[in-house]
This record gives structure tokens, C-alpha cells and sequence, in this order.
């Protein structure tokens, strides 16, 4: 195997995939898809602190989390007040599915699938 291709892909599908690959982050995005957790009333997602309640983990490892699923563009932050609340991009994530298909089907040198999640 080539040196360079060891080296880990910093192309969209590969950045969502790593946010993704820890089982913490997949039970996140699950319980963001859950109504009426949020200590705030709010409709949909829910709260950082109800993300430590519910996950059992402390205030520093929830906030590199929800970094790393907002950087991979899956989640949404908003600030109300002095609460940060968080909410799944279901969009984006039918999107990265989709991609993965792609991905999987394309035939070598196919660049298709890398097109898809580059939004």
C-alpha cells in the first residue's frame, strides 16, 4: 500500500464518517431525534446540559462531541441565552447515507460519490 494512501482522507465523506465512527456520537444523534427531552420545551434536539444528563458524561466531553458532529456539518448549534441547544440536520444526514450507496457502488477512479457530500 502507498504512503499516501495510509494517510487519513480529509475529503467530506471521510469527515463525516470519522464524527460518525464513535459509538458516543451515533447515541447522540439518536437521542436528538427524540421529542420532548429538552429542558427548554423546544420541539425538537435538546439542550447540552440535557445531552450530560441523558449521555452520563461531563460538560467537556459532550462539547468535543457536538464540535465534531457540527464540523462534520450533522448537527446545528444555537445559542438561547446562556444555553447552547442542539439539533440534528436529518437533510444532511439522508445526504451522507446517500453518499456512502455511492461510494460503496462507483467503480475505481469514479469521483461521484467524493461530488455528493462536498456541501
Amino acid at each position: 500500500m502507498k504512503a499516501a494512501s495510509m494517510k487519513a482522507a480529509n475529503d467530506g465523506l471521510s469527515l463525516k464518517l470519522r464524527a460518525i465512527s464513535e459509538p458516543v456520537r451515533r447515541e447522540i444523534l439518536r437521542l436528538l431525534r427524540r421529542q420532548g427531552l429538552c429542558s427548554l420545551d423546544r420541539a425538537d434536539g435538546m439542550c447540552a446540559a440535557d445531552l450530560e444528563r441523558h449521555m452520563g458524561l461531563a460538560q467537556p466531553t459532550i462539547s468535543h462531541h457536538m464540535r465534531v458532529l457540527a464540523e462534520a456539518g450533522l448537527v446545528r448549534a444555537e445559542k438561547v441565552g446562556t444555553w447552547v441547544c442542539y439539533s440534528r440536520d436529518d437533510a444532511a444526514l439522508r445526504r451522507l447515507a446517500r453518499a456512502v450507496r455511492q461510494e460503496l457502488e462507483q467503480k475505481s477512479g469514479d469521483q461521484r460519490g467524493k461530488e455528493a457530500t462536498s456541501s
